[in-house]
C-alpha cells in the first residue's frame, strides 16, 4: 500500500491524494490506466518540484501532460503564484511550461 508523504509514511485513504494515489497505482497495475510520458517532467525536475511546492502539493504525481489547472488555485492566487515563482502564469500553462519560464529566468542579483 502507497504511503502518504504528507502524513508521514502512515497509509490514509481518507485523504483525497492518498487515495487518488492508491487508485491510480491499482489500476495501472491492473493495466487499466496508463501514466503519460514523465520525459521532460524527469529533465525538469528541479523546476517542476518549485512549481509544486508553490501550489502546496509537492507530492503530487505530475506528468508530461499535467496542467497548473489540475490544482485548486482561484483568483488572487494566480497572481501570489506568479510573484512566489516570479514568472508569468495562465490557468491553462502545463507544468511543464512554468517550469520552462523558471529555468530560462535570468539568476537574481543580490543587492541590486
Amino acid at each position: 500500500m502507497a504511503t502518504c508523504a504528507i502524513h508521514k509514511d502512515q497509509p490514509d485513504l481518507t485523504c483525497h491524494v492518498c487515495h487518488a494515489a492508491a487508485l491510480a497505482t491499482k489500476y495501472a497495475e491492473e493495466g487499466r490506466i496508463e501514466l503519460a510520458s514523465q520525459v521532460l517532467t524527469d529533465v525538469y525536475h528541479d523546476e517542476v518540484e518549485q512549481v509544486l511546492v508553490a501550489l502546496g502539493h509537492p507530492e503530487a504525481l505530475v506528468t508530461d501532460e499535467s496542467c497548473i489547472s489540475d490544482f485548486d488555485v482561484r483568483g488572487d492566487e494566480w497572481l501570489a503564484l506568479s510573484k512566489v515563482l516570479g514568472v508569468p502564469i495562465n490557468r491553462g500553462d502545463y507544468i511543464l511550461d512554468v517550469a520552462k519560464r523558471l529555468r530560462s529566468k535570468p539568476p537574481h542579483k543580490e543587492g541590486i
